[in-house]
Protein backbone atom coordinates (compact mmCIF):
# COMPACT_ATOMS: atom_id res chain seq x y z
CA UNK A 1 0.00 0.00 0.00
CA UNK A 2 2.76 2.35 0.67
CA UNK A 3 4.40 1.70 -2.53
CA UNK A 4 1.36 2.39 -4.54
CA UNK A 5 0.75 5.71 -2.09
CA UNK A 6 4.26 6.64 -2.91
CA UNK A 7 3.70 5.71 -6.86
CA UNK A 8 0.24 8.16 -6.63
CA UNK A 9 2.08 10.63 -5.44
CA UNK A 10 5.12 10.86 -7.89
CA UNK A 11 2.56 10.64 -10.83
CA UNK A 12 0.16 13.68 -9.15
CA UNK A 13 3.86 16.07 -8.92
CA UNK A 14 4.72 14.88 -12.17
CA UNK A 15 1.40 15.86 -13.76
CA UNK A 16 1.59 19.13 -11.49
CA UNK A 17 4.99 19.86 -12.69
CA UNK A 18 4.08 19.20 -16.03
CA UNK A 19 0.51 22.01 -15.72
CA UNK A 20 2.65 24.36 -13.97
CA UNK A 21 5.45 24.40 -16.85
CA UNK A 22 3.29 24.69 -19.67
CA UNK A 23 1.39 27.53 -18.17
CA UNK A 24 4.84 29.43 -17.07
CA UNK A 25 5.71 28.67 -21.33
CA UNK A 26 2.15 30.20 -22.35
CA UNK A 27 3.11 33.23 -20.21
CA UNK A 28 6.53 34.02 -21.47
CA UNK A 29 5.37 32.66 -25.04
CA UNK A 30 2.46 35.93 -24.52
CA UNK A 31 5.26 38.24 -23.42
CA UNK A 32 7.30 37.46 -26.97
CA UNK A 33 4.62 37.68 -28.93
CA UNK A 34 3.23 41.20 -27.26
CA UNK A 35 7.11 42.39 -28.02
CA UNK A 36 6.86 40.51 -31.45
CA UNK A 37 4.08 43.17 -32.64
CA UNK A 38 5.87 45.77 -30.93
CA UNK A 39 8.31 45.07 -33.49
CA UNK A 40 7.09 44.19 -36.48
CA UNK A 41 4.20 46.44 -36.34
CA UNK A 42 4.00 49.24 -33.58
CA UNK A 43 4.38 49.78 -29.74
CA UNK A 44 0.67 51.37 -30.04
CA UNK A 45 -0.63 47.99 -31.99
CA UNK A 46 0.88 45.95 -29.26
CA UNK A 47 -0.09 47.54 -26.42
CA UNK A 48 -3.83 47.82 -27.49
CA UNK A 49 -3.74 44.18 -28.72
CA UNK A 50 -2.42 42.89 -25.53
CA UNK A 51 -3.77 45.32 -22.25
CA UNK A 52 -6.78 44.42 -20.09
CA UNK A 53 -9.61 46.67 -20.37
CA UNK A 54 -8.50 48.27 -16.99
CA UNK A 55 -4.89 47.77 -17.27
CA UNK A 56 -2.98 50.56 -15.53
CA UNK A 57 0.58 52.37 -16.58
CA UNK A 58 2.56 54.77 -14.88
CA UNK A 59 3.08 57.28 -17.50
CA UNK A 60 3.67 60.72 -14.78
CA UNK A 61 1.12 59.52 -13.03
CA UNK A 62 -1.36 56.39 -13.03
CA UNK A 63 -3.34 56.15 -16.13
CA UNK A 64 -5.48 53.72 -17.81
CA UNK A 65 -3.75 51.46 -20.28
CA UNK A 66 -6.26 51.70 -22.87
CA UNK A 67 -7.08 55.13 -23.09
CA UNK A 68 -3.60 56.38 -22.92
CA UNK A 69 -2.25 54.37 -25.71
CA UNK A 70 -5.65 54.87 -27.87
CA UNK A 71 -4.64 58.92 -27.51
CA UNK A 72 -1.37 58.67 -28.63
CA UNK A 73 -0.62 59.13 -31.93
CA UNK A 74 1.05 56.30 -34.05
CA UNK A 75 4.99 57.32 -34.46
CA UNK A 76 8.31 55.93 -36.02
CA UNK A 77 9.54 54.59 -32.79
CA UNK A 78 10.27 51.26 -31.73
CA UNK A 79 10.32 49.45 -28.59
CA UNK A 80 11.44 46.15 -28.34
CA UNK A 81 12.08 43.84 -25.34
CA UNK A 82 12.39 40.23 -24.10
CA UNK A 83 10.95 38.07 -20.88
CA UNK A 84 14.41 37.29 -19.01
CA UNK A 85 12.55 36.18 -15.79
CA UNK A 86 8.98 34.63 -15.27
CA UNK A 87 6.67 33.43 -12.10
CA UNK A 88 3.15 32.33 -12.19
CA UNK A 89 0.75 31.42 -9.78
CA UNK A 90 0.09 27.93 -8.99
CA UNK A 91 -3.45 28.42 -10.76
CA UNK A 92 -1.67 29.30 -13.59
CA UNK A 93 -3.89 31.93 -14.65
CA UNK A 94 -2.05 34.60 -13.17
CA UNK A 95 2.10 35.60 -13.03
CA UNK A 96 4.97 38.30 -14.01
CA UNK A 97 7.84 39.00 -16.51
CA UNK A 98 10.28 41.24 -16.80
CA UNK A 99 13.52 41.99 -18.56
CA UNK A 100 15.43 44.66 -20.85
CA UNK A 101 14.03 46.78 -23.32
CA UNK A 102 15.30 49.23 -25.78
CA UNK A 103 13.97 52.18 -27.42
CA UNK A 104 15.19 53.15 -30.86
CA UNK A 105 14.36 56.93 -32.28
CA UNK A 106 12.89 55.35 -35.80
CA UNK A 107 12.14 51.79 -36.92
CA UNK A 108 15.06 51.24 -39.13
CA UNK A 109 17.73 52.27 -36.41
CA UNK A 110 20.58 49.75 -35.49
CA UNK A 111 21.70 52.25 -32.06
CA UNK A 112 18.88 52.31 -29.47
CA UNK A 113 18.57 55.95 -28.11
CA UNK A 114 18.02 54.60 -24.23
CA UNK A 115 17.30 51.06 -22.59
CA UNK A 116 16.39 49.89 -19.25
CA UNK A 117 13.89 46.91 -17.59
CA UNK A 118 10.00 46.23 -17.55
CA UNK A 119 8.45 44.24 -15.63
CA UNK A 120 4.60 43.12 -16.33
CA UNK A 121 1.74 41.65 -14.30
CA UNK A 122 -0.68 39.36 -16.68
CA UNK A 123 -4.12 37.56 -15.89
CA UNK A 124 -5.37 34.99 -18.13
CA UNK A 125 -9.14 36.75 -18.91
CA UNK A 126 -11.53 34.48 -21.27
CA UNK A 127 -8.85 32.39 -22.07
CA UNK A 128 -6.55 34.92 -23.13
CA UNK A 129 -3.21 36.06 -21.52
CA UNK A 130 -3.70 39.86 -21.07
CA UNK A 131 -1.58 42.98 -19.28
CA UNK A 132 -2.70 44.17 -15.85
CA UNK A 133 -0.18 46.84 -15.35
CA UNK A 134 3.19 47.63 -17.12
CA UNK A 135 6.02 49.39 -15.50
CA UNK A 136 9.63 49.59 -15.82
CA UNK A 137 12.95 51.82 -15.13
CA UNK A 138 15.43 53.52 -17.73
CA UNK A 139 19.04 52.49 -16.63
CA UNK A 140 22.19 52.53 -18.38
CA UNK A 141 23.22 49.05 -20.14
CA UNK A 142 24.20 46.55 -17.31
CA UNK A 143 24.61 42.33 -17.42
CA UNK A 144 22.10 40.26 -16.06
CA UNK A 145 22.66 37.31 -17.76
CA UNK A 146 22.89 35.24 -14.53
CA UNK A 147 19.31 35.72 -13.26
CA UNK A 148 17.65 32.04 -13.72
CA UNK A 149 14.69 32.12 -16.04
CA UNK A 150 11.85 31.11 -13.73
CA UNK A 151 10.97 30.98 -10.15
CA UNK A 152 12.36 28.39 -8.20
CA UNK A 153 10.31 29.38 -5.16
CA UNK A 154 6.76 27.59 -5.33
CA UNK A 155 3.09 28.76 -4.02
CA UNK A 156 0.02 26.54 -2.92
CA UNK A 157 -3.78 27.16 -3.53
CA UNK A 158 -5.12 29.41 -0.65
CA UNK A 159 -8.43 28.51 0.64
CA UNK A 160 -9.28 31.99 1.67
CA UNK A 161 -11.98 34.12 0.25
CA UNK A 162 -11.11 37.22 -2.12
CA UNK A 163 -12.25 39.19 0.39
CA UNK A 164 -10.47 38.09 3.21
CA UNK A 165 -7.23 37.92 1.11
CA UNK A 166 -7.24 41.43 -0.47
CA UNK A 167 -7.54 42.52 3.32
CA UNK A 168 -5.11 40.77 4.46
CA UNK A 169 -2.74 42.11 1.48
CA UNK A 170 -4.06 45.69 2.75
CA UNK A 171 -3.07 45.08 6.45
CA UNK A 172 0.20 44.01 5.26
CA UNK A 173 1.02 46.65 3.56
CA UNK A 174 0.24 49.32 6.23
CA UNK A 175 2.18 47.20 8.58
CA UNK A 176 5.23 47.54 5.96
CA UNK A 177 4.55 51.42 5.63
CA UNK A 178 4.56 51.79 9.50
CA UNK A 179 7.84 50.16 9.56
CA UNK A 180 9.56 51.52 6.36
CA UNK A 181 8.40 55.03 7.99
CA UNK A 182 10.24 53.71 11.40
CA UNK A 183 13.16 52.01 9.52
CA UNK A 184 13.91 53.53 6.33
CA UNK A 185 14.75 51.28 3.60
CA UNK A 186 16.21 48.74 6.12
CA UNK A 187 12.30 47.50 6.76
CA UNK A 188 12.41 45.62 3.49
CA UNK A 189 14.87 42.98 4.70
CA UNK A 190 12.16 41.75 6.89
CA UNK A 191 9.76 41.35 4.20
CA UNK A 192 11.71 40.59 1.07
CA UNK A 193 11.92 37.42 -0.52
CA UNK A 194 15.31 35.37 -1.72
CA UNK A 195 14.32 36.08 -5.02
CA UNK A 196 13.29 39.45 -5.09
CA UNK A 197 14.24 42.14 -7.52
CA UNK A 198 13.99 45.78 -6.38
CA UNK A 199 13.75 48.54 -9.50
CA UNK A 200 14.74 52.12 -9.42
CA UNK A 201 15.41 55.43 -11.90
CA UNK A 202 18.65 55.28 -13.93
CA UNK A 203 19.36 51.92 -11.84
CA UNK A 204 19.71 48.76 -13.39
CA UNK A 205 17.49 46.31 -11.01
CA UNK A 206 19.17 45.16 -7.63
CA UNK A 207 18.93 41.21 -6.32
CA UNK A 208 20.37 39.40 -3.98
CA UNK A 209 23.92 40.55 -3.98
CA UNK A 210 23.42 44.04 -4.59
CA UNK A 211 20.48 45.02 -2.78
CA UNK A 212 22.21 45.18 0.61
CA UNK A 213 23.79 48.47 -1.01
CA UNK A 214 20.39 49.71 -2.22
CA UNK A 215 18.78 49.54 1.32
CA UNK A 216 21.89 51.23 2.63
CA UNK A 217 21.59 54.41 0.25
CA UNK A 218 21.28 57.71 2.66
CA UNK A 219 21.09 60.55 -0.27
CA UNK A 220 17.13 59.29 -1.39
CA UNK A 221 14.07 58.80 1.09
CA UNK A 222 10.80 57.32 0.04
CA UNK A 223 7.18 57.82 1.48
CA UNK A 224 4.57 55.37 0.15
CA UNK A 225 1.44 56.63 -0.33
CA UNK A 226 -1.76 54.25 0.42
CA UNK A 227 -2.33 52.25 -2.54
CA UNK A 228 -4.15 52.55 -4.95
CA UNK A 229 -5.67 49.19 -5.72
CA UNK A 230 -4.51 45.72 -5.12
CA UNK A 231 -5.06 42.91 -7.01
CA UNK A 232 -4.53 38.96 -6.08
CA UNK A 233 -4.53 35.91 -8.38
CA UNK A 234 -7.77 33.90 -8.47
CA UNK A 235 -5.59 30.67 -6.73
CA UNK A 236 -4.91 33.70 -3.82
CA UNK A 237 -1.25 32.78 -3.55
CA UNK A 238 -0.15 35.90 -5.85
CA UNK A 239 -1.16 39.74 -5.39
CA UNK A 240 0.13 43.12 -6.40
CA UNK A 241 -0.26 46.72 -5.15
CA UNK A 242 0.53 49.90 -6.87
CA UNK A 243 -0.05 53.44 -5.52
CA UNK A 244 2.22 56.40 -5.47
CA UNK A 245 5.13 57.55 -3.78
CA UNK A 246 6.84 60.70 -2.81
CA UNK A 247 10.61 60.96 -3.35
CA UNK A 248 12.98 63.02 -1.56
CA UNK A 249 16.71 63.52 -3.14
CA UNK A 250 19.74 65.15 -1.22
CA UNK A 251 22.64 65.65 -2.80
CA UNK A 252 25.54 68.01 -2.66
CA UNK A 253 23.98 70.14 0.65
CA UNK A 254 20.46 70.68 -1.96
CA UNK A 255 17.30 68.65 -1.54
CA UNK A 256 15.03 67.89 -4.25
CA UNK A 257 11.18 66.98 -3.86
CA UNK A 258 9.61 64.51 -6.90
CA UNK A 259 6.45 62.45 -7.33
CA UNK A 260 6.20 59.00 -8.95
CA UNK A 261 4.89 55.42 -8.81
CA UNK A 262 5.52 52.17 -7.25
CA UNK A 263 4.28 48.72 -8.07
CA UNK A 264 4.90 45.83 -5.72
CA UNK A 265 4.38 42.37 -6.02
CA UNK A 266 3.66 40.01 -3.37
CA UNK A 267 3.86 35.75 -3.27
CA UNK A 268 2.89 33.68 -0.33
CA UNK A 269 5.80 31.50 -0.79
CA UNK A 270 5.10 28.08 -0.34
CA UNK A 271 1.70 28.74 1.10
CA UNK A 272 3.33 30.00 4.53
CA UNK A 273 4.31 33.76 4.11
CA UNK A 274 3.88 36.36 2.19
CA UNK A 275 7.29 37.91 0.47
CA UNK A 276 7.96 41.17 -1.77
CA UNK A 277 9.16 39.54 -5.05
CA UNK A 278 9.37 42.62 -6.87
CA UNK A 279 9.06 46.20 -5.59
CA UNK A 280 9.16 49.12 -8.63
CA UNK A 281 9.88 52.63 -7.77
CA UNK A 282 8.88 54.83 -11.57
CA UNK A 283 8.93 58.34 -12.05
Amino acid sequence: MKRIFILGFSVYAFLCNAQSNKAITGLINAEKSFAATSAQKSTKVAFLENLADDAVLFKRGIVNGKKFWQEVPESNDKLTWEPQFADISIGGDFGYTTGPFQQFQNRTDEQPVGGGHYISVWQKLNGKWKVLIDAGVGHPPADLSTWETVSRIGTTKSKTGHERLKAEIETLESAFRETFKQKGATAFTDYLSTEARMYRPMQAPHRENNIAALLAETDKKFAYNTPVDTRIAPAGDMAFTYGNVDIEIIRDGNTRQLKGNYLRIWKKEKGETWKIVADVISL
